[in-house]
């Protein structure tokens, strides 16, 4: 299952869909959509937040051209690799394909709502330094944000995005 959360309404989704594996589907959002796309499981419906994982980010440009800008973030936890790529004809894309959860260090684990483990956030209170340090080993900061002053985004004049999220962890 993938969720759209608005931001800062992080306790109840704003839709969800499920998509079986190896199967892509389109999902429109409002125009004024600006918010994240996320793994989860009915768990993610309990009215609490769920913040720990790969997140794909979406905003509407407030320039009412109709454009996007998106991003793939680990700031907030990584549960599995995913890519995001600009459907106007431009080839834009950003994100990793690379399983890094698999052989990272146990003190770069934190366990989700579901009883699932992933890698820990690497921003605000209690950011995980050893879970910054494991990704940074195989991830660029170009193309993931994996900090606050690098700013890893890609637009879409016609507001449309493939995102992939490859395997990874519910």
């Amino acid at each position: 299952m993938f969720f759209f959360y608005e931001n800062n309404r992080d306790f109840v989704p704003y839709k969800y869909t499920e998509i079986p594996p190896w199967s892509c589907a389109f999902v429109a959002v409002c125009p004024t959509f600006r918010g994240r796309i996320v793994r989860g499981d009915l768990t993610n419906l309990d009215g609490n937040k769920h913040m720990l994982g790969t997140w794909a980010e979406i905003n509407w440009h407030s320039n009412a051209t109709g454009s996007t800008w998106g991003d793939i973030s680990l700031l907030q936890g990584n549960d599995g690799a995913a890519t995001i790529q600009s459907l106007d004809g431009l080839f834009r894309v950003k994100g990793f394909t690379l399983d890094i959860i698999s052989n990272a260090p146990g003190d770069a684990w934190a366990q989700k709502a579901t009883g699932s483990w992933c890698l820990d956030k690497i921003i605000g209170q209690d950011a995980n330094n050893a879970t910054k340090a494991w990704e940074a080993q195989f991830i660029d900061p170009w193309s993931v944000y994996l900090e606050d002053d690098i700013d890893p985004v890609i637009n879409s004049e016609n507001g449309r995005f493939q995102v992939t999220f490859f395997e990874g962890v519910v």
